[in-house]
C-alpha cells in the first residue's frame, strides 16, 4: 500500500465525483494508507485507517459501489452496522454514504461503472451471501442522521446538545447513545471534530497570508485558545504549521506541472 503520512484530506482524490467529506474523530495512532487499482469499469481501493475517521458523502450517479472490512476486531461500520468478515454492503447510484472507520481498520472499496449498477439509491447488506435491505429509520440511526443535517444546516453557527435533540425529537441519553453506535463519539465531539476537520482543508488550501483567526471564526469558532489547543489534541501539530505544510505542498505541485505538460 502506499502510505499518505496520515493525511485524509488526500483521500477524496481517489474518488473524482463523488460528493465526499472526511472527518478525522480522534487523533492519529498509526499511519493511514490508500492503495487504489483502476480498470476500464472498475476501480478498487483499500484503506488502512490511522486514526478514527467518518466518511460520508452519496455515490455519483454513474457508479455503485461494494464495501467490505477485512480487519478484527476493528470493523468499519455503516450508520451503527458493523461491516464484518462475513458481511458486505452495496450501494447504488445516488446513494447516501455514511462511513465509521476505526483506527486500525482496512476497509476495501469496489466502485463500478453505471452498466453494472444495482437500482438507483438502493443500500443491501450482504451477510453469508444473503441480501437484506439496509434500515435507515431505526429510531437511534434517524436521530444521528437528523443531527448531522441540522449541524450541517446550522453551520457555521454554533448547535447545543439541547437544540440537537429537540430538532431530533430523542431524549439526551438516546442520542448520545446513538452518536456512540454509529461514530463511537459523542454529538458535540463529533460537530467539533467535523468542524476542526472542515478547518484543516480550509488550511491546506490557503494562501500563505490567511489569517487563522478568520478560518476558525469561518469554522465556528470564536476561542482563539480553545481552538489552538484542540487542533494541537486531534491534529498533532498548529494551525500555523499546517497553513505552512499546504504551502509547501502547493509549491511543489507548481513545480512538477510544467514537467507534466511536456
Amino acid at each position: 500500500m502506499r502510505p499518505l503520512d496520515g493525511e485524509i484530506e488526500q483521500i477524496p482524490g481517489l474518488f473524482p465525483g463523488w460528493r465526499l467529506e472526511l472527518i478525522q474523530l480522534a487523533p492519529r495512532c498509526d499511519t493511514t494508507a490508500v492503495s487504489c487499482v483502476a480498470f476500464r469499469s472498475h476501480r478498487i481501493l483499500r484503506l488502512h485507517a490511522g486514526s478514527a475517521l467518518a466518511i460520508r458523502g452519496s455515490v455519483p450517479t454513474r457508479c455503485s459501489c461494494v464495501l467490505f472490512s477485512a480487519s478484527q476486531p476493528a470493523n468499519a461500520r455503516f450508520l451503527g452496522q458493523p461491516l464484518t468478515p462475513n458481511r458486505l454492503l452495496r450501494a447504488g447510484a445516488g446513494a447516501h454514504v455514511d462511513l465509521f472507520v476505526p483506527s486500525g481498520a482496512d476497509l476495501t472499496i469496489l466502485v463500478v461503472e453505471s452498466r453494472l449498477c444495482m437500482p438507483r439509491s438502493s443500500v443491501l447488506l450482504y451477510e453469508d451471501g444473503n441480501a437484506t435491505p439496509q434500515v435507515l429509520d431505526e429510531l437511534r440511526v434517524s436521530a444521528v442522521v437528523s443531527a448531522c443535517r441540522l449541524a450541517d444546516k446550522r453551520f457555521p453557527a454554533p448547535v447545543t446538545l439541547t437544540e440537537l435533540c429537540r430538532h431530533c425529537g430523542v431524549a439526551q441519553r438516546t442520542l448520545e447513545y446513538a452518536f456512540r453506535q454509529v461514530y463511537d463519539t459523542t454529538p458535540l465531539a463529533f460537530i467539533r471534530s467535523q468542524r476542526l476537520t472542515r478547518n484543516r482543508m480550509a488550511l491546506l488550501g490557503a494562501r500563505a497570508t490567511t489569517s487563522i483567526s478568520d478560518t476558525a471564526r469561518a469554522c465556528g469558532f470564536t476561542h482563539m485558545g480553545q481552538y489552538c489547543k484542540d487542533y494541537r489534541r486531534l491534529f498533532g501539530e498548529t494551525p500555523s504549521t499546517t497553513l505552512a505544510r499546504g504551502q509547501s505542498l502547493l509549491a511543489r505541485t507548481m513545480k512538477q506541472w510544467p514537467a507534466k505538460q511536456q
